[in-house]
This record gives structure tokens, sequence and C-alpha cells, in this order.
């Protein structure tokens, strides 16, 4: 009863969640905090969230509040002049399809390359004041359609007498503030990571296999690696790669990996060609992401919640196989029919009349 009416509460009480998560939930807003906290000569403490269990945190979760009242209006306001949704969502347009795609289970590594490069051409082409003076009218039109007033310049920053004194850079209007502090920084910081999360997976044994099943750029050392690599016989793999290239070649199929398979399967050429049909597959097989192993541990986590005093390893690891792979349709007779065929105990099978 008491743990219902702690819950209860907690509903009731919406506003202070969201700011608690306002604050709490991002870095950037915390570190901000943090930073209000030192300018006001306040003690550096923490805000504690409101707790759904337990009565005896509710008094310090108020004290929080209390204690960190003006630097929560600080803070909030600071917020309100500098977060730019808008901005932010006019650049993650141009990742979103680069994010779904990597999630996807038969992303390979020709395909993520493409749409990596496409993609940072296109961020990359964003960083100038052509394309900043574009976004900033259309921030206006939008501030002017919503009634939203434009924030102002924030106060200037003295540099502190230890660094030299002085003032900061002088910003005269708003715009340039959110290109210069903003707009440029969120681009630099974004084009940095995809290059840096795509250069994790820039292997030379990928781009071997790259470059020996698209047929750009192929060299001798790429086939080398390759055949030593998946133990191939290189003279047999050389014979396969030229004649294979000679069939794309008569067909007008384009230099890509995409095309190049799709004409390997259309002509049924796995048992002519089982060289490359064993580096098809290893290059298919090479996972791009993580998001099928994270799909199986949340359903291995549910699992393990609902039945968590009476599974076992073993009833565990087939309940998991079944629950992770249910998008496959089975056939329920033939499986009844293996069970009945491979059981030591006779009398399996029911017999309904």
């Amino acid at each position: 009863m008491a743990h219902l009416n702690t819950a209860t509460v907690l509903k009731s009480m919406p506003s202070f969640c969201k700011f608690f998560a306002s604050i709490c939930a991002s870095s950037k807003r915390n570190s901000v905090f943090e930073k209000v906290q030192k300018e006001l000569n306040v003690s550096n403490s923490t805000l504690k969230s409101l707790s759904d269990t337990r009565w005896s945190c509710r008094i310090e979760s108020i004290r929080s509040v209390l204690t960190n009242f003006n630097s929560i209006i600080s803070t909030l306001e600071n917020i309100n002049e500098t977060d730019s949704i808008h901005g932010s969502d006019a650049i993650l347009q141009l990742t979103n399809s680069l994010s779904i795609h990597f999630q996807k289970k038969n992303a390979n590594y020709s395909s993520v390359g493409i749409l990596t490069n496409a993609t940072l051409l296109e961020l990359e082409s964003l960083r100038n004041d052509d394309s900043y003076k574009l976004f900033w009218t259309k921030t206006e039109q939008f501030a002017t359609k919503e009634d939203i007033r434009l924030p102002d310049i924030p106060r200037k920053r003295k540099i502190p007498s230890r660094f030299g004194g002085g003032e900061a850079t002088t910003i005269n209007n708003i715009s340039s503030y959110f290109k210069v502090s903003i707009y440029f920084p969120v681009l630099d910081i974004i084009i940095n990571d995809i290059k840096t999360k795509f250069e994790e997976n820039n292997i030379t044994i990928l781009n071997a296999l790259q470059c020996c099943l698209s047929n750009k750029n192929c060299s001798d050392e790429n086939i080398l690696e390759v055949c030593n690599t998946y133990d191939i016989i290189i003279d047999d793999f050389k014979a396969e790669l030229k004649l294979f290239s000679k069939m794309c070649l008569s067909s007008d199929i384009p230099e890509n990996f995409e095309n190049r398979l799709n004409f390997f399967l259309s002509k049924d050429l796995i048992g002519s060609f089982e060289n490359m049909y064993k580096i098809f597959k290893i290059y298919l097989s090479i996972p791009m992401s993580s998001a099928s192993s994270e799909r199986s541990f949340s359903s291995l986590r549910r699992l393990k919640t609902f039945t968590r005093n009476t599974i076992g390893q073993e009833r565990l690891s087939n309940i998991a196989i079944l629950n992770i792979e249910n998008m496959y349709p089975m056939n329920f007779d033939k499986i009844i029919d293996q069970f009945s065929a491979e059981s030591t105990q006779r009398g399996r099978r029911l017999q309904l009349i």
C-alpha cells in the first residue's frame, strides 16, 4: 500500500520529474547546471530524483530543489536561450538514413561505405556561410509564424585575470553567435564522429574484399590478402575473377558490389565459381552493427525476468532461440514428426481419435 501511495504522489508531480530529467539526463545540460552553481557560489550539490518506492527519498528530493532553486532557474533560462531544436532537426534529418541503415541485419560493408560517404559530403556542403544564411532564414520564418521571440546575445564573459584578463571575442548579432557557437561546432562534431566510427572498420581485409568483389582498383595485393586469409588457391581465384569480370562486362553490369552480386545470383553461378561464391558469403556475413545482438540481449532479459525463479540454462537457451527467431515461419507438423522420430521413449505422440 505504501508503494502505491508513493507512486500516486509521483504521478501527481509531473513538472518535477520533467525538469529533473531535462537537466540531469543530458550531460551537456548538467554541465551548464554545475557551471551556474559555481557562478552563484552555491555548494556543488546534485538534484535528486523522486523515488516511486521509498518515502524517505521525498524530503531529500525537495531539499535539493530548495537548495538549488536559483541555480535551476538560471540553468533553465540558459538552456532556453542557447538550445537549438530546429537546428538539430535540420542536421539529424541527413544522418537519419545512415542510422536506420546501420540497424539493418542485411547491411554490408559496400552499402554502408557508399551511404556514409554520401552523408559526409552532404554534411560538409552545409558548412559554409551560404547554407547557414538559408538555415537562419528558415529559423526566422518559423519563429515569426509561431510568434517566438529570438533569443538575445548572451552576456559577455570576461577572461579570468590568471589567463590574461580582458573579454572574449565580441559578437555583434545573434545570427553570428549561433553560427560560431552552435551551427559550425555541431556539424564538426557529427562529421568527425561519423569518420571515426567508419574508420574503426576500415581494415585491410574488408577493403581487399570490397575491391575484389566490385572490381574497383583490384590489385594483386588485394587478391593475395583475400586468398591468404581464407585459404583459397590464388591461381583458381584469379581465373574465376577474370572470367566473372568478363561476363559482367559483356552484360554491361556496372562495377559495384550490389549489381555484380545480383548478376551472380541471377545467372546461378554458384556451382561454376565456387571460390567467388565462398567470398560472397563471407563478405555478406560480416556484421556492420550490433543491432541484432542488442535485440537478442533484450529478448534474453525479458525471458530471464519472466521466469527468473524456475528457469535453467539449457531451457533458457532454447526459449531464447525461439523468441529471437520468432520471425521465421515454422512447419509445426515437421517439428512434431522430427521430435517423435528422435525420441528414445515410445508413446510420445498422442493418438487422437
